[in-house]
């Protein structure tokens, strides 16, 4: 057989293969490619071979409290991480202390496993991030001076534009200004600020409304009595659920976390660590009993 023979023999032989391929995924479109890369690892991965999980946070009391000379952490989110780890034999490293503007950009990147603080459940985690949780609810309130009652008949009376909204961005705070309040002007600051920025600017007048976790007021209040009051607090704004994040698509380690998570909101272990940090009742809703 000729060179030149064997050349077309090759070429047919490589033709028939393509369209037998071809033919194959035209029939099943949802089989997954051939070729994959055996030196990616996932999060999961990682998290099983080195016997840990790394975390990132936000500071926020009393969610994750820094200590300014030591660095140790604590607070309500620490804890439930700490003890959900735990139970599963894992040690966590507290790897990076993040805002709310850059918190889903490290978990994108790999930098570490999960977001360890308090996320809530928006469009914004839900988009770009898996959810591990609830482990509690978290009530937010309108804060208001105590002398001024505008918007007790009607919270949404807020949506004005006389109306100012004392607002950190990429906090609940905005979200909620910007989705629920649009009339509203909002002054904002960044996301690094401290909290106490929104109630020193409703008690200086700066700002006619805030919107804060119950807890987070009540903190403040202890610290600056008869300087705020909450609208409606048997009746918060929202009430929303507290989660851990992991990467979007990361389904495995999603499910690890959740399912001890979930079980520490049931068996009393989420209910011991919020009374540990709580200021006053109702600053946070536990997770209802399946059975309830």
């Amino acid at each position: 057989m000729s060179s030149r023979t064997s050349q077309y023999l090759l070429t047919a032989i490589i033709a028939v293969a393509a369209t037998l391929a071809v033919q194959m995924i035209q029939r099943n479109p949802l089989s997954p490619p051939a070729v994959t890369s055996l030196g990616s690892q996932t999060a999961y991965d990682q998290v099983v071979k080195n016997n840990t999980l790394r975390c990132s946070y936000v500071v926020s009391s009393p969610h994750t409290i820094k200590d300014p000379n030591t660095g140790k952490l604590s607070g309500i989110m620490y804890d439930i991480t700490e003890e959900a780890a735990k139970r599963l034999g894992l040690k966590v490293d507290w790897v990076e202390e993040v805002t709310w503007a850059t918190y889903f950009t490290g978990l994108q990147f790999g930098r570490y496993d999960a977001f360890c603080g308090a996320g809530f459940s928006l469009e914004q985690e839900i988009k770009n991030a898996e959810l591990v949780g609830p482990a509690f609810y978290a009530g937010i309130t309108a804060w208001v001076r105590p002398d001024d009652h505008r918007f007790d008949a009607d919270v949404h009376m807020i949506n004005a534009p006389d109306v100012k909204i004392s607002a950190i961005d990429g906090s609940i705070g905005s979200v909620l200004a910007r989705e629920e309040f649009p009339n509203a002007s909002v002054l904002s600051a960044p996301s690094t600020s401290d909290y106490t920025f929104n109630p020193l600017n409703v008690a200086n007048h700066k700002a006619d409304v805030t919107f804060l976790e119950n807890q987070i007021a009540y903190e403040y209040l202890e610290k600056n009595p008869g300087t705020l009051r909450g609208i409606g607090l048997d009746r918060p704004l929202h009430a929303y659920p507290v989660v851990l994040l992991v990467n979007k698509g990361e389904f495995k380690l999603q499910s690890l976390l959740d399912g001890v998570v979930k079980q520490m909101a049931v068996d009393g272990a989420v209910d011991g660590i919020l009374k540990k940090y709580e200021k006053a009742p109702k600053a946070y809703y536990r997770v209802a009993k399946p059975y309830q």
